[in-house]
Parts: C-alpha cells; sequence; structure tokens
C-alpha cells in the first residue's frame, strides 16, 4: 500500500505558484495593437484611389478615340435645340450643304437647304 502511495505522489505535477501580474480578470481585455490593421487599411484605401483614377483615365481615353475617330470634318453640327423634352431640331453642314433634321421618339425628318448662292430675291 505504501507503494501505491508513492507512485501516486510522484505522478502529481508540480504546478508553480501563479503571479498576480499574468492572470487576466474576467472584466479586463487583453491590449491589443491595432497599428497593423490601421497600416492595412490605409493601403487598401490608397489602392482602391489608384484604381479608380486609373478607370477614369481609361474610361476618357477610350471614349475619345470612339467619338473621334471617323472626324473627317465633312459633317458638322451647327445647331442643336429642343422642341419638346422627347423632340430635337438639328442643323447640319455636310459637306458644304446645309440640312436641317426634326427628330422624335415617332419619326425622323429632314429637309435640305438651299445655299446662300441658290437663294434668289422675289
Amino acid at each position: 500500500m505504501m507503494m501505491t502511495q508513492g507512485i501516486a505522489a510522484d505522478t502529481v505535477k508540480k504546478t508553480t505558484p501563479v503571479k498576480e501580474e499574468n492572470v487576466i480578470q474576467k472584466n479586463e481585455l487583453p491590449q491589443v495593437s491595432y497599428k497593423a490593421a490601421f497600416i492595412k487599411m490605409i493601403l487598401l484605401l490608397i489602392g482602391l484611389i489608384a484604381l479608380a483614377i486609373f478607370t477614369l483615365y481609361m474610361f476618357k481615353k477610350i471614349s475619345r478615340t470612339r467619338f473621334f475617330q471617323g472626324n473627317d470634318k465633312s459633317m458638322k453640327i451647327l445647331e442643336k435645340k429642343p422642341l419638346s423634352p422627347k423632340s430635337m431640331i438639328y442643323l447640319l453642314e455636310i459637306e458644304g450643304s446645309k440640312v436641317l433634321i426634326m427628330e422624335s421618339q415617332i419619326q425622323l425628318r429632314a429637309k435640305l437647304l438651299p445655299k446662300k448662292d441658290e437663294i434668289t430675291s422675289i
């Protein structure tokens, strides 16, 4: 019997006393450094702003080449006036001739205007 008590006594782990400084109480939160998270957030914000600027630059570059690709100066829009919220009238110059175009949701009408030297006085 003595032997079993001796073995049991040897297998019992000895615990070291815990200092009060190392014990976290239930109401206390551990100190956490947010420096790395803040730096990551700032870098992500800078990256998103750079991506937005690059996207706007590419959009302007693509739209400029698409809209001005066929600019051979053979057609000019001289005037554009709204007649109503759903209709417009355009005065165009196409290869020296003036054309009046009226546009609405239902129809499109065009009239070739005479050149200045073709107008005769009455």
